[in-house]
């Protein structure tokens, strides 16, 4: 029963880092003009991991790797297959 405490707790204490770092995580955002400017410039500077890390701490909310490759893929930006490779493919999808 004490552990059980402790890691509710522990998961209390996590929820309340994340609130701080990342503001309210809400899984229904709607991506900004800004946002996807962010991920036009730096589609090829970044791998997907990358860039949901480095714009999360630019618009202050936690963004996964998922949808960040979602929207970079509604964008019309494809990239080469790879592990690591953040070139574009050019030409007709």
């Amino acid at each position: 029963m004490e552990s059980l405490i402790t890691i509710i707790s522990y998961i209390i204490k996590l929820v309340n880092i994340t609130k701080k770092t990342f503001g309210e995580i809400n899984m229904n955002n709607v991506w900004n003009d800004k946002e996807r400017e962010f991920i036009r410039q730096n589609v090829e500077k970044y791998t997907d991991e990358v860039g949901a890390t480095k714009l999360s701490e630019v618009v202050n909310r936690a963004i996964s790797m998922a949808s960040y490759r979602k929207q970079r893929q509604k964008l019309g930006l494809r990239k080469q297959c790879g592990r690591g490779i953040s070139k574009l493919v050019k030409g007709k999808k």
